[in-house]
């Protein structure tokens, strides 16, 4: 029933009727000055937007989404994660992937948390792999496209390795690179 609403509620026309039902029916907490694109998957647990956009074909299915004056463009997929933090200034532009697991499947406690800082962007196309967490500083550009985040592998013994990425402040990452878990870049 949840989901049948959630896809109803994405084709309603006027963003202020989108909000409103979101509200009244999910619990979100979205401010008026937020807009919502169409044609939006929105399944969190809990979404807080505070003078935020998002735009049209994103799927966002996590625990919680906590958007404060940032944006997400379209055709995003943030799927199996627990927590989603954009702070100000933040922009996930378009095609870009942050995925989990499905059903939290983990060993680890306290993992699958994706946190972008102020002024931050991710342009297009990117992956982030997060059965881990990736943490992301204020003034960091993912560049270009094809970048990838990966959080996770596996040994010889094929036992799964997780590990943290942070990335520090003020930082650029250009096209096609690829960082892998517990890895640590420092600022500037």
């Amino acid at each position: 029933m949840r989901k049948c609403l959630i896809i109803f509620i994405s084709f309603l026309p006027l963003n202020f009727i989108r909000i409103r039902m979101y509200r009244i029916f999910l619990g979100y907490k979205i401010s008026n000055q937020s807009k919502i694109g169409l044609f939006n998957y929105l399944a969190c647990d809990l979404l807080e937007m505070h003078s935020s956009n998002i735009g049209s074909f994103n799927i966002i299915q996590c625990q919680k989404l906590d958007m404060q004056n940032s944006s997400i463009g379209k055709l995003n997929r943030i799927r199996f994660i627990k927590t989603c933090s954009l702070r100000k200034g933040s922009l996930i532009r378009s095609k870009n992937s942050i995925i989990g697991s499905f059903d939290y499947f983990s060993p680890f406690e306290d993992v699958f948390n994706f946190e972008i800082g102020e002024n931050s962007l991710l342009t297009s196309s990117h992956y982030f792999d997060c059965p881990g967490n990736i943490k992301i500083g204020n003034n960091v550009v993912f560049g270009g496209i094809n970048s990838q985040v990966w959080t996770h592998g596996f040994d010889i013994n094929r036992t799964m390795i997780v590990g943290d990425v942070t990335i520090g402040n003020d930082i650029y990452v250009g096209s096609g690179v690829f960082i892998l878990q517990n890895v640590s870049i420092c600022d500037k």
